[in-house]
């Protein structure tokens, strides 16, 4: 009786091949989608961290009674911090303006956002570098900054209304006009 010898051969099947291929196509339709969409949240992170800085001031200006200026720097990645006046009265700051940086709100930049457009009261806001001063005691008129993600593909407005000190993310295009929802800026029992 002979008895034949089968020599397997080292490797892998064709019907094991095709497994894992077809596991490495759904763990990367997982994956992808998911490091696309972190670019996407930061961004957006990034624009909702603005809009405090915006608060922030607003509400310097309001509560404690102080100059205050949102300056902005485009180059490099958009450098945005608050200065307050060191004058001494109001008449002080009309004659010698002095500025310094607020020592207690840090600086914040728009690194994973490019600046659009903005307007103070209908009066454009350059894209290089611009300054937003707040009066106490004089009205500030409407502010919108719109910054859209590194990408280009998505596009936020902040919008500070007149008297408000809460800035409100509007997503998408550019508000034309300066309407502006008073519940979401937390004035729903202001009349209008």
């Amino acid at each position: 009786m002979s008895t034949r010898h089968v020599q397997s051969r080292p490797g892998f099947t064709m019907i094991e091949l095709i497994v894992v291929v077809v596991m490495l196509g759904v763990l990367a339709g997982a994956v992808i989608p998911r490091m696309m969409r972190r670019s996407d949240r930061e961004a957006e992170q990034n624009v909702r961290v603005l809009a405090d800085f915006f608060s922030t001031a607003a509400a310097r200006a309001a509560i404690a009674g102080q100059h205050v200026a949102l300056w902005y720097d485009a180059t490099g990645d958009g450098r945005m911090w608050m200065e307050t006046s060191r004058a001494a009265s109001a008449s002080d700051f009309e004659t010698n303006p002095v500025w310094a940086p607020d020592p207690i709100v840090p600086e914040q930049r728009a690194d994973r956002l490019t600046f659009v457009s903005g307007s103070v009261d209908g009066r454009a806001l350059d894209n290089r570098k611009w300054t937003i001063e707040m009066v106490p005691g004089q009205e500030r008129g409407m502010v919108i900054a719109s910054f859209r993600d590194r990408e280009g593909t998505r596009t936020w407005s902040i919008v500070l209304a007149p008297g408000s000190l809460r800035a409100q993310v509007v997503e998408g295009a550019t508000p034309l006009d300066e309407s502006v929802d008073l519940d979401a800026t937390g004035m729903g029992e202001v009349s209008w």
